[in-house]
């Protein structure tokens, strides 16, 4: 009997048989998909929305918190008459301890260093944690000056802005008819009438200013606005404001009329003229005055009056 030799399908079991064909089904079903379908599909089973040669260069991730500090003075202004400076770390990150005692904060007013602070000395260090903020309060002070802070202008800590290490302003108010009547009354030394509350509706009982406004109008020395209120919370301007002054002081016709200031901002003709050269020629205004408190020849009349130009002239009257 002749033996022949079986082949790889007669040496397998049928369950072998039946796995094998499913395979090679499968090889022939993925070329055929390939063939087909091009590399688009290949690259999408593979995840990848667009050719590789085409893929944009990834960009930097834009940081969620500041890694560094940040120091800022973020105010300056006065507590009745008590000097406040507001120092602040306005970053997640606070200053390490090696460190703390290493800056400095500086003040000067009118342009000239009044005041250096160690931070080693402050007993408030709140300002150099995460988002901390504390406050320095050198001494008293007047309206009028020009006020500037800054802190860790030495770069002693490296921050993440370097450039707002300062804050620089005036310190001043604008004054508001109410206010300016109780000055005004102050400086005269007058004793003032019992509030009514009765002459506006917008100065009832109780009102702050009640009692001064009630006594500068029944004393002639201010009225009220056209449409029959005062407006007390309104600001006056220094034209109105250098009447009143002149008048409460001098009275009417006190001055030279051939007197002139100089003032190139006031017309002969303006009806605020007889009243800003009196001022002027008794003393009681300068006008404005430049940086090195040079006069400009400028008194600026339409410009809100401020408290410290107020201060000068009450001083200066009374």
């Amino acid at each position: 009997m002749v033996n022949k030799k079986k082949t790889f399908f007669q040496k397998i079991t049928t369950a072998q048989k039946v796995l094998v064909g499913g395979l090679l089904i499968i090889a022939i079903l993925v070329g055929v998909s390939f063939s087909t379908t091009g590399t688009d599909d290949l690259q999408g089973r593979l995840h990848l929305r667009q050719p590789v040669e085409a893929l944009t260069p990834l960009t930097p991730l834009t940081p969620i918190i500041n890694l560094l500090p940040d120091l800022i003075i973020e105010d300056i202004y006065l507590d009745g008459d008590a000097l406040s400076v507001v120092q602040k770390n306005q970053s997640r990150v606070g200053i390490g301890k090696r460190l703390r005692d290493e800056g400095h904060t500086y003040i000067y007013i009118d342009g000239a260093l009044e005041w250096t602070y160690s931070w080693s000395t402050l007993r408030d260090k709140s300002f150099l944690n995460a988002g901390g903020s504390s406050i320095i309060q050198p001494q008293r002070l007047d309206l009028g000056h020009t006020l500037k802070a800054c802190i860790d202008i030495n770069d002693v800590i490296n921050e993440s802005d370097e450039e707002n290490n300062c804050l620089e302003l005036l310190l001043d108010e604008e004054v508001t008819r109410g206010s300016f009547a109780d000055d005004l009354l102050s400086a005269m030394g007058t004793v003032l009438d019992p509030c009514t509350g009765g002459l506006f509706p917008d100065v009832p009982l109780g009102h702050e200013y009640c009692a001064a406004i009630e006594t500068a109008v029944n004393d002639g020395l201010m009225d009220g606005r056209a449409v029959g209120s005062f407006a007390p919370d309104d600001f006056i301007n220094r034209a109105e404001g250098i009447k009143v002054v002149v008048l409460a002081a001098l009275g009417a016709g006190a001055g030279d009329p051939l007197y002139e200031a100089g003032f190139l901002d006031v017309d002969p003709l303006d009806w605020y003229a007889e009243f800003v050269n009196t001022a002027h020629e008794f003393g009681i205004t300068t006008g404005y005055l430049d940086e090195h408190g040079v006069p400009t020849n400028y008194f600026g009349p339409a410009d809100t009056l401020m408290q410290s130009h107020l201060d000068i002239w009450l001083n200066n009257a009374f």
